[in-house]
């Protein structure tokens, strides 16, 4: 949304679990959730130490798929640190952008997310 007096942006609540795409079963406790969405929300912080899926490296299309830590983020250039584990029981470090990564979480852990520093719209009246 925008905030029509100042013509910025806004958001229409401060819950993060209604303003992301969240992958999964009706009814499942894990979902996925596209880290690209919560990085624009300023949620990204929120990923360190949480398990996601790296997708579509056009570098490394052998890392679609696989499974990563999410170490931190977002630097300065907004991607992320994570380490991949690999096959043969060793560890690789990364950073990627955060349209690469999807986060692995509890449903419950995404709705007690907040989105800080986003001011929120203002109520709408009713039509």
């Amino acid at each position: 949304g925008r905030n029509a007096e100042a013509g910025t942006p806004c958001l229409p609540n401060s819950s993060a679990v209604d303003l992301v795409t969240i992958i999964g079963r009706p009814g499942a406790t894990m979902c996925s959730v596209p880290l690209a969405q919560l990085h624009t929300l300023r949620l990204g912080h929120a990923a360190e130490g949480r398990h996601a899926r790296v997708g579509s490296l056009p570098s490394r299309p052998d890392l679609s798929g696989l499974t990563c830590t999410v170490l931190s983020g977002p630097d300065d250039t907004g991607k992320y640190r994570v380490e991949l584990s690999l096959d043969d029981s060793s560890a690789s470090e990364l950073t990627l952008e955060p349209e690469f990564l999807t986060l692995r979480l509890r449903r419950q852990v995404l709705k007690e997310f907040t989105v800080q520093d986003v001011p929120l719209c203002p109520p709408t009246a009713p039509a």
